[in-house]
């Protein structure tokens, strides 16, 4: 989504900017290599289904989670039903943090 909605991308790995460029002049490829440190095995380009549905399945709204190690702050939102979603990143960078915040395992602010 980066690619088809931003005009400028960030990369930042372990706190630091490795790159700062127009998305017209990058590639998810070169992203990726960025964001991990190193040559990409693979990369397969994803085709965007049709959802049959609009109906919110799931909504974060200024959501927070107080978890060790996990930097949750301010996230907002929403998945619909039926929608394929995927968190990445790095340790430490947010992914157990928001399902656990979700599942109520960590003290957590905000709207689920």
């Amino acid at each position: 989504e980066v690619m088809r909605y931003a005009d400028s991308v960030s990369v930042l790995r372990d706190g630091e900017l490795i790159m700062r460029t127009a998305v017209k002049d990058t590639s998810m490829v070169k992203i990726a290599e960025l964001m991990i440190g190193r040559k990409a095995q693979k990369y397969v380009d994803s085709v965007p289904g049709r959802l049959e549905s609009e109906e919110i399945a799931l909504s974060l709204q200024d959501f927070h989670v107080d978890m060790p190690g996990e930097m949750v702050r301010g996230i907002d939102l929403d998945i619909r039903q039926g929608e394929i979603f995927g968190i990445g990143g790095l340790s430490g960078q947010g992914k157990l943090g928001i399902a656990n915040g979700i599942m109520g395992l960590y003290s957590s602010q905000g709207k689920v």
